[in-house]
């Protein structure tokens, strides 16, 4: 574990604490509604500069544990805002946030917390801990949203989250102490050891002479917030369902010719074709465009890497327009890309201006990427919008169809008339393939040389994947059959989620609905569902427009029924009264 370093998010900047932020932090911890659920009185100034002048070396006294401690300050005015905190017995750490009244309830809280969990993750911490009061759902939605999972245990009337990241199995991944809000750096003991086994090292001091890997990072790496999982599967205490409507995944698994070749797959030990010639003929039959122009990636987002690393120079500009897949600005932003957001959350119903994004067009512009049907608003963009886009922008333009056999609809026909044109697909959806990794785009002519040129050297689509996503191909009467059923159950599902006081469901086009709840942050009801088993996806960013819904996948009847219950459950607590 090197010195803690700054990190960066899209809002905030997390510096790492010096006994001079005492006095911009005295002002933002002295509200007592800090202290409701933990009690304790505010620091005086001079106590808050004497705790941070013990905590600024990041050291407990022994040097047995390290004190990370980060102030949160906002981008665009650099005022601090609250603090994270981390504090390290050798490869665990117990984790707590705080952010002053004035700013709660705009996302403040996940988006520090859960770039403090990814930046531990990324030093090799195996696991991650956080104490909630179980009154305090605020802080419950950060814990879930950062990717920990509620354990059913509880240490001082304090609920547990916990990731567990793979260990050797000699130490037990139980609670270390609980995190006070009244001393919120207070340091926490190690954690227990099963008699006998090998004692945790404490992290030590590196060399003068070591070399600052840390430093070798690309900035715009560093600028990167991480793009989390929604779940993570860990827990001591089985909840009472196991549910995963999170990832937009079919419920129903590959179709019976992708089992039978993937039992038969008997050529693991060759490199796959590198120009994947199966694969594509495949496509081509399936979806009419010619066979080369189709290039195949290990997933969408592996063709979207292509994509940057094709188009994409620093300072050169990608226009999305939120909300909608998270991959886009991360992946692009990694290539250099200035990512220019034309935002649908405030047109109704979602809807895509095809003049702001022409009007956001500028001489460094390469791409425009509209995502169709929408994820996560679920819309099936008006075409004619779309096509005034790729007719008058003077760039290429990327139409995500990833979610196209729902819909029922393509583009592909206008990539004849329009050379600017480019179309993205994948067989995780639809064909139940998510876990093997298999899309693929469809391109403009002239780029396919260039295409050729940045794919890598042995193709990144496995043989059993290429395996799997031709029998796939070959079985469509089957697929075509369950994208009938999950329509069908999505059309029910919607039906019944508008019986629920104050829940209305958005209008879908994919295997998913976007779900307005009748609470101002949709956290804590996300949160309450996981407890339950039930997993949904929530989207806390407050620039989304979206902090008030969940995403539930379809699953089937049965998983569906009971998301439906454990919902009505939830909102009938009372959470909805307390949240508003």
């Amino acid at each position: 574990m090197t010195d803690h370093t700054p990190i960066l998010t899209p809002r905030l900047r997390l510096t790492p604490l010096t006994p001079g932020d005492a006095d911009a932090m005295h002002p933002v911890l002295a509200d007592p509604a800090l202290y409701a659920f933990t009690g304790g009185d505010p620091p005086t100034l001079p106590e808050l500069r004497d705790r941070y002048l013990r905590l600024a070396p990041g050291w407990s006294p022994n040097r047995e544990q390290r004190w990370l401690n980060w102030i949160v300050r906002r981008l665009h005015d650099d005022r601090a805002i609250g603090f994270v905190q981390a504090t390290l017995t050798g490869d665990r750490a117990a984790v707590a946030w705080v952010i002053g009244v004035p700013w709660q309830g705009r996302g403040y809280a996940g988006e520090a917390a859960s770039a403090l969990v990814a930046w531990l993750r990324s030093r090799s911490v195996v696991a991650i801990e956080a104490h909630v009061h179980p009154d305090h759902g605020a802080s419950a939605g950060v814990a879930a949203g950062s990717g920990l999972v509620l354990t059913g245990e509880t240490v001082d009337g304090e609920q547990v989250w916990r990731a567990v990241m793979p260990t050797d199995g000699r130490v037990d991944p139980v609670p270390v102490l609980p995190i006070r809000y009244n001393d919120p750096h207070r340091p926490l003991s190690a954690p227990r050891r099963r008699p006998g086994a090998t004692p945790l090292s404490p992290t030590v001091a590196a060399p003068a002479t070591t070399v600052d890997l840390e430093a070798l990072v690309r900035p715009v790496v560093r600028a990167i917030p991480p793009y989390l999982p929604a779940t993570i599967e860990t827990g001591t205490t089985p909840p009472p369902h196991n549910i995963k409507l999170d990832m937009n995944e079919s419920p129903y698994g590959p179709s019976p010719k992708v089992r039978a070749a993937l039992a038969n797959f008997d050529q693991t030990h060759r490199y796959p074709d590198f120009a994947a010639s199966e694969l594509r003929t495949a496509i081509a039959a399936y979806c009419g465009a010619p066979v080369d122009r189709i290039v195949a990636g290990a997933g969408l987002d592996d063709v979207l890497n292509n994509l940057g690393t094709l188009l994409i120079d620093a300072g050169d500009e990608v226009i999305v327009s939120e909300p909608t897949f998270g991959v886009y600005r991360a992946l692009f932003a990694l290539h250099g890309a200035r990512i220019v957001d034309v935002p649908i959350s405030a047109q109704p119903g979602f809807a895509l201006d095809a003049g702001e994004i022409l009007g956001a067009v500028g001489p460094r512009t390469k791409l425009v990427v509209v995502c169709n049907p929408n994820n996560p608003t679920g819309n099936l963009f008006d075409a004619d919008a779309i096509e005034r886009v790729i007719a008058e922008a003077p760039c290429l333009v990327a139409v995500d169809e990833a979610y196209a056999e729902f819909a029922g609809t393509t583009m592909v026909p206008l990539m004849e008339r329009y050379p600017n044109l480019a179309i993205l697909r994948t067989l995780s959806k639809f064909a139940g393939l998510a876990g093997l990794r298999v899309g693929y785009g469809i391109f403009p002519e002239p780029l396919m040389p260039h295409l050729w040129r940045v794919s890598p050297a042995f193709c990144n689509v496995s043989a059993a994947s290429t395996a799997a996503a031709v029998a796939a191909l070959d079985d469509l009467p089957y697929l075509n059959g369950l994208v009938a059923g999950i329509t069908r159950d999505r059309d029910a599902l919607a039906a019944s989620l508008r019986e629920l006081p104050g829940v209305e469901p958005y209008p879908s086009a994919t295997n998913f609905l976007l779900v307005r709840l009748p609470v101002p942050d949709a956290g804590p009801v996300v949160a309450a569902l996981a407890a339950r088993g039930v997993h949904v996806r929530h989207f806390a960013n407050p620039v989304l427009g979206i902090a008030d819904c969940l995403r539930v996948s379809i699953g089937t009847t049965e998983e569906n029924e009971i998301f439906l219950a454990e919902l009505a459950a939830v909102l009938g607590s009372g959470m909805a009264e307390r949240l508003v």
